[in-house]
């Protein structure tokens, strides 16, 4: 499983997110066994899911179609199943909402009452003030900021190389309180997993979306 997925010329955030979404399809692939039929039998089982959106289940989908199709090219399986195995069919309009004014104020609140949540605050700024994608804050690392001047290098979405952004003041402070709170080398990512196991390694979309929840 990682020896494939590592051989996949992607970037490290949606080498992490295939390694998160496979193990299902690996599960499937144990008790079903592997047939030609296998994706379409796997997309029934994630059809079957109610818990899953429509959008989750074509992320799982794909995942175990890319992972089928590393497997052909690498000779591990003697055809490509992954071929003629169509997503879901999903509702182009975006049916997430932003967050309102309301709550933006309300976080800006609950800021205001815990001043020693230096790490939530952080993050915050980062989304609320500089409008970062997830995958953009959890990749930072130490050396992508220069706080003396106001200035942070990410990898955006699609890019394979950095863009330098401008930080509002408000989210320039709070990286340095946060940073002086912190013991960090330069090749550090700024934010880490603070849960067992996976503490001090580097914080995941899901687990940023864990802390804003």
């Amino acid at each position: 499983e990682d020896d494939i997925i590592s051989g996949l010329d992607v970037s490290e955030n949606t080498r992490d997110e295939y390694k998160s979404r496979i193990k299902p399809f690996l599960v499937f692939v144990q008790a079903e066994g592997l047939s030609l039929n296998v994706l379409l039998e796997y997309k029934r089982t994630l059809s079957a899911r109610e818990d899953y959106s429509v959008a989750t289940r074509n992320k799982y989908l794909a995942t175990a179609r890319v992972f089928m199709r590393e497997c052909y090219r690498l000779g591990i399986v003697d055809r490509d199943v992954s071929a003629n195995v169509r997503s879901f069919k999903q509702n182009r309009q975006h049916k997430v909402n932003g967050l309102t004014n309301e709550e933006v104020l309300l976080i800006c609140e609950w800021l205001r009452q815990h001043p020693e949540k230096l790490r939530e605050r952080a993050l915050l700024c980062l989304l609320l003030f500089q409008g970062l994608r997830q995958a953009e804050i959890c990749n930072i690392r130490l050396q992508d900021i220069d706080l003396k001047e106001g200035t942070m290098f990410i990898l955006g979405k699609g890019r394979d190389d950095y863009e330098r952004i401008c930080l509002h003041p408000n989210t320039t402070r709070a990286l340095r309180h946060f940073c002086r709170s912190q013991k960090l080398q330069s090749d550090d990512y700024l934010f880490t997993s603070l849960r067992r196991p996976s503490k001090g390694t580097k914080l995941t979309t899901r687990g940023l979306q864990s802390i804003v929840k």
